[in-house]
């Protein structure tokens, strides 16, 4: 029997990847709830909302000309998902990319994403 962090365990990846390799944003920012908070270790403030996900994921491909991400490790709870990545590519002005880090998904009853924060290497942006 899956439960709401199996299936969003399954999904969620898997979404993330269809978006970088289509640059469109738009199914994943289906996984977060209305009132969801988003946040990453490089952003000054936090995302909120369907909309908050929406520039939150396009300001995350346009730091890249080009970004993969593989999921090495995957931790879950009745509420929660942690996923453990490396991702590889591209800068926008063309220098070779990789860095890895974690990011920590809380979900309500409906498998919507609540808040997403993610930590990463920020060693990987320093010119």
């Amino acid at each position: 029997m899956f439960t709401t962090a199996h299936k969003l365990a399954e999904h969620f990846p898997n979404a993330l990847l269809r978006m970088e390799l289509s640059r469109d944003v738009e199914d994943l920012t289906g996984f977060f709830a209305d009132d969801a908070m988003l946040s990453n270790l490089g952003a000054e403030y936090e995302t909120r909302g369907a909309e908050g996900a929406r520039h939150f994921w396009q300001a995350y491909l346009e730091r890249f000309s080009e970004i993969r991400s593989e999921f090495t490790h995957l931790h879950m709870s009745e509420r929660a998902l942690i996923l453990e990545w490396c991702s590889t590519g591209q800068h926008t002005d063309g220098r070779p990319l990789s860095y890895c880090g974690v990011s920590i998904l809380a979900f309500d009853l409906q498998g919507k994403i609540t808040r997403f924060r993610t930590y990463y290497d920020s060693a990987a942006f320093v010119a």
